[in-house]
């Protein structure tokens, strides 16, 4: 019987093997909710392959779990391509391709995350414009207090952090990517 330390142990092998960790997130937490990503009926697995036609439409997505359920708990799903704009040369790691913020843990698995959650990047379906990309979906668990000062305002300071792009120096560029629509996660 697999405990849960041992599921995030076989989850980490997994992570280092594809690279995703260090390349997306530094580490794991240590309490994991199961998060299921479904293309229709396709259930989205570490490594698998898929076509741009089947990943155009919002996946639908599941939380499970010991946290999940709970009315208090409140998560953000990111979705980000790693290898942007190519594997080889990945100058814009981590673009940000979806975030939902302030998505209530008691989500039903019937229901659509994006609309008990606040939207706040638009789903942005892949689209490489070279070689293989890696797709990443994060669910992280907000330790803050609901990132939106109203329905449609996102927290401006945090957007910005989550746009700093660290090899970008020059700020009106950095200006120039969001009016674009370029938007890439750091994390620090």
């Amino acid at each position: 019987m697999a405990t849960p330390s041992s599921g995030v142990s076989v989850l980490r092998e997994q992570l280092e093997k594809g690279k995703i960790m260090p390349d997306v997130t530094p580490n794991l937490a240590d309490e994991l909710v199961d998060m299921r990503v479904l293309y229709k009926e396709v259930e989205i697995a570490n490594g698998l392959g898929m076509r741009k036609a089947q990943t155009q439409i919002k996946p639908h997505v599941e939380l499970h779990g010991p946290s999940a359920g709970s009315e208090k708990e409140q998560y953000t799903l990111l979705m980000v391509d790693p290898d942007a704009p190519s594997p080889s040369k990945p100058t814009f790691r981590n673009f940000l391709h979806w975030l939902v913020v302030n998505v209530p843990g008691s989500t039903a698995p019937s229901q659509e995350i994006w609309k008990t959650g606040h939207e706040q990047v638009p789903y942005m379906g892949p689209a490489p414009p070279e070689g293989h990309h890696r797709y990443v979906f994060l669910l992280f668990k907000q330790v803050m207090p609901p990132f939106l000062k109203s329905e449609h305002e996102i927290d401006h300071s945090i957007l910005q952090h989550m746009t700093a792009h660290p090899r970008n120096e020059n700020m009106r560029e950095r200006e120039r990517e969001r009016e674009r629509g370029i938007c890439v996660v750091w994390r620090s």
